[in-house]
Parts: C-alpha cells; sequence; structure tokens
C-alpha cells in the first residue's frame, strides 16, 4: 500500500481553525422527592445499617463485591446489591 507521498499527494492543511466545540449545559442535581412512608423506613435501616455498631457483623455489606477476587461471584448471585448502590 503506498502512502500519500508515494502517491505525488499533498496534504494540505486546513485553512480555517477547528469550530469550539459546543458547551452542555450544566447538570441540574437531582430532585428531592418526598418519601412515602415505606421508603422512609427503608432508607432508615440503611442508615441503621452503616452505623458503627453494625460494623462488626455488616461489613460484607458495605461495598460491591470484587469481580477481581472472585470471578464467579455473578455466575453464582444473579442480581448483587449492596448498601452503598442502595444508599444513593
Amino acid at each position: 500500500m503506498l502512502t500519500r507521498r508515494e502517491h505525488g499527494l499533498q496534504v494540505k492543511k486546513p485553512n480555517k481553525d477547528l469550530p469550539t466545540p459546543i458547551a452542555s449545559p450544566p447538570l441540574a442535581p437531582p430532585k428531592r422527592v418526598q418519601l412515602n412512608t415505606s421508603m422512609k423506613y427503608c432508607l432508615d435501616f440503611v442508615k441503621e445499617m452503616l452505623s458503627k455498631k453494625h460494623r462488626e457483623y455488616a461489613w460484607p455489606f458495605y461495598e460491591p463485591v470484587s469481580i477481581e477476587l472472585y470471578p464467579d461471584y455473578l455466575t453464582i448471585i444473579k442480581k448483587p446489591i449492596d448498601l452503598s448502590t442502595i444508599k444513593v
């Protein structure tokens, strides 16, 4: 395969600058919605489990399981979830 130079073609420089990229509008913070009774209970439960007094036995559920450490985790657990994901 021949290059442009070997074909005798000249590479022209652009005669004008590239247009400035269009800036996307800043993202608005998510709207806070009024929680119903069930969701308030769930939020209180998650906060309670994340407190220091439950750390001794709840720590495995704080962060997602590392796939690098446990490669077959997703074949056993089909829908993984953890407290940090729920908290968001």
